[in-house]
């Protein structure tokens, strides 16, 4: 394997930001949870202090990138993985998961060409998670 197949380039980086911008962005509102969420994504890539980088969320909402353009120059697997799993988390990381963002992770497994059973099995898992969160946080409510 050749150092070209782990180099994160960044245009991968931004092709990233702009996947989980979609997600985030796709039921036409951004929770406090989420924007959390989107600056610890920044600061992963090591962009938390890159305009440009900080700006793509607001552009996802006002003009949304096509996924399959979007995705399809990111080479290393392991990030083209990554980077589905960062959408997978940006989906649940306010506790709602809206049919939009499950639209926009089919439309990402396709483009990066992820086996489709798993794909299906990872955003169940996700729905899951998130049913077991909130039964946990309302049974220490009631505790």
């Amino acid at each position: 394997m050749s150092n070209s197949e782990y180099l994160i380039t960044r245009g991968d980086k931004t092709a990233c930001l702009r996947a989980v911008a979609s997600v985030l962005v796709a039921d036409e509102r951004i929770s406090k949870e989420e924007m959390g969420f989107w600056n610890n994504v920044l600061a992963q890539l090591g962009l938390e202090n890159d305009e440009a980088a900080k700006n793509i969320l607001q552009q996802e909402m006002s003009n949304p990138s096509i996924m399959d353009e979007t995705l399809r120059d990111v080479k290393p697997i392991f990030f083209r993985k990554n980077i589905f799993l960062m959408m997978v988390n940006a989906m649940i990381s306010d506790n709602v998961i809206a049919t939009s963002e499950i639209s926009k992770l089919e439309l990402a497994a396709k483009a990066l060409n992820l086996d489709s059973q798993s794909t299906i099995t990872i955003i169940d898992w996700a729905k899951r998670g998130v049913e077991w969160r909130l039964q946990g946080q309302k049974l220490l409510v009631d505790f």
